[in-house]
């Protein structure tokens, strides 16, 4: 009987994962329009974190309890039931009702962890040079259509069966840069070909990124310094083979500079339209908008930013922070049964500006002030907590701190987005942390 129900469960995993590894495939190419798609009432990506949180509980009562999961050491396991129980205790102090699907919706970001538990017990990720070619093909088309979009027949689909239809954002682009590069680096063994693929995808996407998010652009940057560094343990990077790939490198990135911001490529190319192209997206990307003001001050007892974006997000942090300390919200924060604060449009001063143009935001834009806002300081020490043995398991069993720069590029770029509380970014981040670095304890590299 045990062994019958051992194969069952491995056929329902083998399922769920190809589940998973479909609906990330797709949410790399379509991105959000995607995951707004209707199936009935629902759509795809509020069935998917549905999921999650059905392998989150299922996990917490039979894996845990029988030890099965592979790398969870006890720490793993109270943290899991820690995350858990004080998501119950937070619902039933802030009223939130178990009966409503918005509960779920707004504590999202505790069932979507469980794709890590996906990714540590999947299969190696082994890819043979056709899979890594056809992984870069899609990473270069993902390139082309946020430039030029989609045929308009898809466009029309998205529009008529998906909530909203809605091109790659700068998050989305820094995420599936790291992941397919990571891929093909990790499978190649950082080599002299996994090199020149490197440096063609960074001519394409840093400039389309910097134009994007710079806080994406920023995680990118921390992400590409440190995979220098390992090309340069190879000896690939400092020779003369690499120089005409920097020079392919420089073209490659003009042309990205120039339709990152125009699409149309001019007929005729000069020096003066090149650094007219590079002037303008640095002017639009680091110029101030009160150009007086610096890009980070205090002043009468709040922080202000001279950028209009970070301006945006200072204001609301600290409008959600202050009023969660006026309401003694600190310590379990304001639950999952109203939208927050800084949002509920019958605020004085708040209105149509916060929720996005669309009026659907209902984020904070930074992921650490989400889990406080939504679950307070209990929840915030958990998540540090967890991230924190995370690393800490990693580096005890390997020496090397190449999880690091995995877990940090992405999480800046969830400190000034609302990407971890999305129903495809965060999903495919734990999964690949699971798969990429704890797979077996043999295989941490």
């Amino acid at each position: 009987m045990i062994d019958r129900l051992n194969l069952f469960e491995k056929k329902v995993f083998s399922l769920i994962t190809n589940i998973f590894l479909f609906y990330m495939f797709f949410a790399f190419i379509f991105s959000r329009s995607f995951v707004g798609i209707y199936i009935f009432d629902f759509r795809i990506g509020e069935l998917i974190v549905g999921l999650t949180l059905i392998i989150f509980i299922y996990s917490l009562i039979f894996d845990f309890q029988n030890n099965r999961l592979k790398v969870f050491d006890k720490n793993f396991r109270k943290i899991w039931i820690l995350i858990f129980f004080s998501f119950l205790l937070i619902a039933f102090y802030s009223n939130s009702n178990f009966f409503s699907t918005y509960t779920y919706k707004s504590s999202s970001y505790i069932w979507t962890i469980s794709a890590f538990i996906l990714g540590v017990n999947s299969k190696k990720i082994n890819l043979s040079i056709k899979q890594l070619a056809l992984f870069e093909v899609i990473l270069l088309s993902i390139f082309f259509i946020s430039i030029y979009d989609f045929p308009n027949i898809l466009i029309d689909f998205f529009v008529k069966y998906s909530d909203k239809y809605e091109p790659h954002k700068g998050s989305d682009l820094g995420l599936f840069f790291i992941i397919v590069n990571l891929l093909i680096n990790k499978s190649l063994k950082y080599n002299r070909t996994s090199l020149n693929i490197f440096i063609l995808n960074l001519g394409f996407f840093s400039p389309l990124i910097l134009y994007r998010s710079r806080g994406a652009f920023i995680g990118v940057v921390i992400f590409v310094l440190y995979q220098f560094l390992l090309f340069n343990k190879n000896k690939v990077i400092v020779s003369i083979k690499t120089i005409p790939m920097f020079v392919i490198f420089l073209f490659i990135a003009t042309y990205s500079t120039v339709v990152s911001q125009v699409k149309d490529f001019p007929e005729e190319v000069s020096a003066e339209v090149i650094s007219e192209s590079y002037a303008s997206l640095g002017q639009y990307r680091l110029q101030h908008y009160q150009e007086e003001y610096p890009i980070l001050y205090y002043e009468n007892g709040r922080f202000f930013s001279g950028d209009g974006n970070l301006n945006w997000r200072l204001d609301m942090w600290q409008d959600q922070i202050e009023f969660m300390v006026d309401q003694n919200l600190v310590i379990f924060g304001s639950g999952y049964k109203d939208k927050l604060y800084v949002f509920e449009t019958n605020n004085t001063g708040y209105g149509n500006d916060r929720t996005g143009l669309d009026n659907t935001n209902e984020n904070i834009h930074n992921f650490f002030i989400q889990i406080f806002s939504r679950g307070g300081l209990l929840q915030l020490f958990i998540y540090i907590y967890l991230f924190f043995n995370i690393y800490k398991t990693y580096f005890q069993n390997t020496s090397k701190r190449d999880i690091l720069f995995y877990l940090l590029p992405l999480i800046w770029i969830s400190l000034f987005d609302s990407s971890m509380e999305n129903a495809h970014f965060p999903i495919i981040f734990y999964y690949f942390l699971g798969n990429f670095y704890f797979l077996n304890k043999s295989d941490y590299s």
